[in-house]
């Protein structure tokens, strides 16, 4: 496995696990369209990308 690769996935977890977090913690609401839904595609895109 590339650097590059586990900096995407790590960097995909991070972005995902904290935007989670934040809603389990009811910070954020995610069931509420809002940009930090295209928040969430680009931590789930760079996760796959790895």
């Amino acid at each position: 496995m590339r650097v590059f690769s586990v900096i995407g996935i790590f960097a995909g977890m991070v972005i995902m696990g904290s935007l989670l977090a934040a809603h389990f913690t009811h910070q954020v609401d995610l069931t509420e369209m809002s940009w930090l839904w295209l928040t969430f595609f680009v931590g789930a895109n760079l996760f796959q990308m790895g």
